[in-house]
């Protein structure tokens, strides 16, 4: 099961039924507490997060809350932007917008068959980096 969180109401409908064409089994929201509530009463194997959720640095709270999850789901970005290093570090893969259709289909695919590996608990992040605020950058 893949959980999209995806604010743009198009957006979030067109990767729900692309992956649903493809066969994929999926739950779509637009809101991050929604996600939230989500992910802690059901497992996803995957989400595919827009990091530029409504208000600043939910899709990067909601990331780093997924990843303190027992069992966390592969994180897949979806943005408009680069990521910044030591945000990239939190999802497995990214994806930019626009995202051609067949990238999503095939990266949620790998990601469900665990061709892409899950990265735990998080390489490259220091401790005292993995708790800071997501809405601000960690001292270097």
């Amino acid at each position: 099961m893949v959980l999209i969180v995806e604010d743009d109401a198009n957006t979030r409908e067109m990767y729900a039924d692309i992956l649903r064409d493809a066969g994929v089994c999926c739950v779509a929201t637009g809101a991050a507490d929604h996600a939230w509530r989500l992910a802690t009463s059901q497992r996803f194997e995957a989400v595919l997060l827009d990091v530029g959720l409504p208000r600043i640095s939910d899709g990067l709270r909601l990331a780093l809350q997924l990843r303190s999850l027992p069992d966390a789901p592969i994180l897949i970005a979806s943005t408009g932007h680069m990521l910044e290093p030591w945000t990239a570090k939190l999802f497995q893969t990214a994806l930019h917008k626009p995202v051609d259709m067949d990238l999503i289909v095939s990266t949620v695919r790998s990601a469900i068959g665990y061709g892409i590996q899950p990265r735990l608990p998080f390489p490259g992040v220091r401790e005292e980096d993995r708790h800071a605020r997501p809405d601000r950058r960690p001292s270097r």
